[in-house]
């Protein structure tokens, strides 16, 4: 049923006339439907929430309500309209208003589709986006997850890409992929102790670390003062392992000598 008591600035569809109407005391017809308007729709500002919504059907689905700009005219190559949607600005050091959906957003098929923020003016830096799982209530509670979910193929094609693209440099450095807490890895390929590699395209997947193999080291290297320090192998369960310090064979010369100087050198 379509209200009968209003609020000054509401708008109904009245399905016995026809018509959209407005309510400021009184219902009255807004000149034949909205797409019809030449004129702004504004509502009192005694009203706290102002409410722009479709009827609902005496049963069944729920109506959908539209809005939609127009279409570019002409032959030139002209852009569509754009449905730009503005919070109001903040006083006093607030923040400013927010837009909030209470449900899914979803784009319709037929071309890609995105959400970014315009570009700066000279000399401005470029403003943050962020999206945000919610955060729990009081209490126990956890956070919300936040899911990144590309599409899925349909009979031999393959899944959708999810790519994060760090900012591009100009003069400056390149934008990072930054992840701060946990992260992991459920490609099918995890492991107990495994590593994870990447192939010469970037390609990741969880490998068996590499065998232990000599570190080189073509300089003198030192341990701080500040405590007592150790190179030892770590206890096995089975045998221990052996522990080889040794000075370089020569080649056709005599070989290095090994010189362990100081206190007192245990052996």
């Amino acid at each position: 049923e379509r209200p009968i008591s209003g609020i000054i600035g509401m708008i109904r569809y009245n399905t016995t006339a026809g018509e959209f109407e407005g309510y400021n005391g009184a219902w009255n017809a807004l000149g034949g439907g909205v797409s019809n308007l030449t004129t702004d729709i504004s509502f009192d500002q005694s009203v706290s929430v102002g409410v722009i919504r479709a009827n609902p059907p005496a049963s069944g689905q729920g109506n959908d309500l539209e809005i939609a700009a127009s279409d570019a005219t002409g032959g030139g190559p002209d852009r569509g309209g754009d449905i730009v949607l503005t919070p109001g600005l903040p006083v006093g050091g607030d923040r400013e208003g927010r837009i909030g959906m209470n449900g899914d957003i979803q784009f319709g098929n037929g071309t890609d589709r995105r959400i970014n923020i315009n570009g700066a003016g000279s000399g401005v830096a470029g403003d943050e986006l962020r999206i945000s799982a919610g955060t729990g209530g009081s209490g126990n509670t956890d956070g919300g997850d936040l899911f990144l979910v590309a599409g899925n193929a349909q009979g031999t094609g393959n899944g959708g890409d999810v790519v994060v693209s760090p900012g591009a440099t100009g003069s400056g450095t390149e934008g990072r992929f930054r992840v701060n807490g946990d992260f992991t890895l459920n490609d099918g390929t995890a492991v107990s102790g495994h590593v994870l590699t990447t192939d010469a395209s970037g390609n990741a997947s969880w490998q068996a670390a590499p065998a232990a193999s000599f570190v080189g080291v073509n300089s003198n290297f030192s341990f701080s003062t500040l405590a007592d320090r150790e190179i030892f192998i770590q206890n096995s369960a089975t045998a221990g392992n052996n522990l080889t310090v040794r000075a370089g064979n020569g080649g056709t010369t005599t070989g290095g000598d090994l010189n362990l100087n100081g206190g007192d050198v245990t052996v």
